[in-house]
């Protein structure tokens, strides 16, 4: 009984850190990994392809660690906007995407500052938004080709 116990305990952290991943978009979800078999470079030159030909334009790149940045485009909502910028990160074996929003200059109120300069990590919800984002994701991801994976 006392090792059962202190094996639950010992396997416990595992289970609370684990990524949940799912091959449908869930509430939670922060990124699409694509997994397939090609090489880091591979993925790097293949991803700039596909978001060349998407007509998304390449704000800035890493070919030392096969990092792409989009630009932002525009994505409504229900009543909001936002720009929406993807990150894509290469690596052997999988593409990892992540959409990032900015809110855009809205009009003010009270004079205080906005903050429109930082994107912001897109979490999937039912708002008629995020599903804009992740749908824009998904073409992308699609267009790739491998096993689609969302995840945590």
């Amino acid at each position: 009984m006392k090792k059962s116990i202190l094996t639950i305990l010992a396997l416990l952290p595992l289970a609370l850190f684990a990524q949940k991943q799912e091959s449908a978009p869930f509430a939670g979800a922060n990124k699409i990994i694509i997994q397939n078999n090609n090489s880091a470079a591979d993925n790097y030159t293949l991803t700039a392809e596909k978001l060349l030909d998407q007509s998304y334009m390449i704000d800035k790149s890493d070919k030392e660690f096969y990092q792409l940045y989009t630009a932002g485009i525009k994505v409504y909502g229900e009543g909001v906007s936002r720009l929406m910028s993807l990150y894509v990160l290469n690596r052997k074996g999988n593409i990892t995407i992540v959409g990032r929003t900015k809110k855009t200059e809205q009009l003010r109120i009270v004079n205080t500052p906005q903050d429109t300069d930082n994107y912001e990590n897109a979490v999937y919800k039912k708002s008629l938004l995020m599903k804009n984002i992740y749908e824009k994701m998904e073409q992308f991801a699609k267009s790739i080709g491998g096993t689609i994976v969302y995840s945590e």
